[in-house]
C-alpha cells in the first residue's frame, strides 16, 4: 500500500517510495532528471510532474494528434525521430496502456497508438532504456503475472507479453543507434 507507507514513513526517500508505487519508476525519473537540459515526448503518462522543470523540459501528446499531423507529412514515418532529435528531444515516455481508453467506434487512438509502437520497436534511431513490461522468457526471473500465475519472464517489449506494464521509456540515439 504505496500511500500508507507514504504516509507512515516520513522519513522514506523519493526513491523508495517510487518504488512502492512501481519498480521501475525511481530507474525512470532518475534518467529523465539526470540531464536537466534534455527534452522528453510524453505520450499520456501521469508521471510528467516528477520530471524536473517538466514546465520547460516536457512536451505532452496525451492523444497523438501532433504525432498524427506530423507523421501524416512525412513519407517516411520514422522521420518522426529525427524531428523530435532536431528538435532537442532526448526521451519519449511512453503509456503502454493508453490504447485500451479508447472507447470510440473508430478506435482512432488505438490505431495512433499501435502505429507509434510499431515506429518506436523498428526503429533504429530510438533505444528502449527502461520497461515495467513483461515478456515470456525461458532463462528470466519467476514473476507472479497480475492473475497470480508463476512465469519465467524478463522486462521488455518484443515478445509475447505475460504482464502488461504501465510505461516504457525510450531515448532517441541518432542516426543508425549514434
Amino acid at each position: 500500500w504505496p500511500f500508507v507507507e507514504y504516509m507512515s514513513n516520513p522519513s522514506a526517500s523519493d526513491s523508495d517510495i517510487y518504488e512502492y508505487f512501481n519498480p521501475v519508476l525511481d530507474d525512470v525519473v532518475r534518467t529523465l532528471n539526470t540531464n536537466e537540459d534534455a527534452l522528453v515526448y510524453r505520450v499520456n503518462t501521469f508521471y510528467g510532474f516528477l520530471i524536473e522543470n517538466n514546465d520547460q523540459r516536457v512536451f505532452s501528446d496525451p492523444t497523438l494528434d501532433k504525432f498524427n499531423y506530423l507523421t501524416s507529412r512525412m513519407s517516411d514515418q520514422s522521420e518522426f525521430f529525427d524531428l523530435l532529435q532536431e528538435e532537442g528531444f532526448e526521451y519519449i515516455l511512453l503509456d503502454l496502456r493508453m490504447h485500451l481508453t479508447d472507447q470510440t467506434p473508430e478506435k482512432t487512438l488505438t490505431a495512433k497508438y499501435i502505429r507509434l509502437a510499431d515506429l518506436l520497436l523498428r526503429s533504429e534511431n530510438v533505444r528502449l532504456l527502461h520497461t515495467d513490461n513483461y515478456i515470456a522468457n525461458p532463462n528470466g526471473r519467476q514473476i507472479r503475472t497480475p492473475s497470480g500465475q508463476l512465469v519465467n519472464a524478463s522486462q521488455g517489449l518484443r515478445g509475447q507479453t505475460v504482464s502488461l506494464g504501465t510505461m516504457a521509456l525510450f531515448q532517441l540515439v541518432g542516426q543508425n543507434g549514434r
